[in-house]
């Protein structure tokens, strides 16, 4: 399973190969964010996953992305339906998503070291 940052829905980790609708995410079901008018749109083709415009939109329409080291905190992680006696650390050490913890223990990733954006607005990679 492959884990991402979701930069719409800022500071939440997810598993990209699944819907985000099935999370209950609102941001998901949205109308309306067609690629039409969209700042990353370049002709054809979608600036951010180098993909051909999907026809049904994306969820990363216009969407600022997020750079530099992110926080990650247990609230962060709840999509990845963490066991009750997991802390941070164990969940993203599960899914080999790149991590470090500061000196005071605070746990951070690079949102470019973990898979990309979805291609097809609210559907995963494989769906």
């Amino acid at each position: 399973m492959c884990v991402t940052l979701c930069h719409r829905h800022r500071g939440r980790l997810y598993f990209n190969h699944e819907d985000c609708a099935d999370y209950g995410c609102p941001l998901a079901e949205e109308a309306g964010r067609t690629c039409d008018g969209c700042r990353h749109r370049q002709g054809a083709y979608c600036g951010l996953t180098r993909e051909p415009l999907p026809a049904g939109g994306c969820c990363h329409h216009n969407v600022e992305l997020i750079s530099g080291p992110q926080r990650i905190t247990r609230a962060m992680i709840e999509m990845l339906l963490p066991g009750a006696n997991e802390n941070v650390c164990d969940v993203l050490d599960g899914f080999d998503v790149p991590y470090q913890v500061d000196a005071d223990g605070a746990v951070w990733i690079d949102p470019d070291e973990v898979p990309g954006l979805p291609v097809v607005y609210g559907l995963g990679t494989e769906a």
